[in-house]
């Protein structure tokens, strides 16, 4: 963040974490530390559901999220921008031929 205090950094930290167990999302990671430290202090909570209930959904939801979502604003960014690129290569070779006379003619 641009904050240059510990405060100030712990404060923008604060705000998307607490949203975030708000909205009720599983981490994966929380969730491989969390659930077997509630099993070992005798926590009603098996091992299916810890990987069937817990890490599958969430695990399959990072998929989904971090391979479709980011991707496809990834591959968006970049087509534009090889677009851009192509846009003024043409943009260029067409000003190229205009100086050496090369000027294509009408049909």
């Amino acid at each position: 963040t641009c904050a240059e205090e510990v405060a100030g950094k712990i404060l923008a930290l604060w705000f998307p974490i607490s949203a975030f167990v708000m909205m009720g999302f599983d981490h994966v990671v929380a969730n491989q530390f969390l659930i077997p430290v509630g099993m070992m202090y005798g926590a009603d909570i098996s091992i299916s559901h810890l990987l069937f209930r817990a890490l599958l959904p969430a695990s399959l939801g990072n998929l989904v999220g971090g391979g479709l979502f980011v991707g496809a604003v990834y591959w968006y960014v970049y087509d534009s921008m090889t677009g851009d690129k192509k846009f003024l290569a043409r943009i260029k070779d067409g000003w190229s031929n205009a100086r050496r006379g090369n000027v294509p003619k009408d049909e």
